[in-house]
């Protein structure tokens, strides 16, 4: 079976850190996000998914990158469309606390340099975290695995 899915993620970035969110079961990390429900647009989606997941606020601002990621899961070949945006948090604590409100994630800031470290997914959207977040136009990165 084959499935297409569309996602929206934030990418949320303050002094060389960036939130992340872990999946305890799964034990990966990935930007905050998820799924665009039927009628909704990314944007949208990604604003109802930040409120979820971090309980917080977002402005969604501008297109970083659009990543297809090819992989299988539960025996089903999976085509992920994600839409990556710069976000900002607007309600964040001023002690720039992240906390997740979903029990199966935990929320937390990491140095852009350790994303290794977190096992972060996909890998490979790790060097463009680390080197291409000051592109002026949308990236477009394909990534089969």
């Amino acid at each position: 079976m084959h499935l297409i899915e569309i996602t929206a993620r934030a990418l949320i970035v303050k002094n060389e850190q960036i939130v992340l969110v872990k999946h305890k079961k799964l034990n990966v990390s990935f930007m905050p996000g998820g799924h665009v429900e039927f009628r909704e647009t990314v944007e949208e989606a990604l604003i109802r998914e930040i409120k979820e997941e971090l309980g917080l606020k977002a402005k969604v601002k501008d297109l970083w990158a659009i990543m297809e990621n090819f992989f299988p899961q539960n025996g089903k070949d999976i085509h992920e469309i994600s839409f990556i945006y710069k976000t900002d948090l607007l309600d964040l604590p001023s002690d720039q606390t992240i906390k997740s409100c979903e029990d199966q994630l935990t929320a937390f800031w990491a140095p852009l340099s350790d994303l290794e470290k977190h096992n972060h997914m996909p890998k490979q959207l790790i060097s463009h975290l680390q080197n291409d977040l000051n592109k002026q136009e949308p990236l477009h990165l394909v990534y089969r695995n």
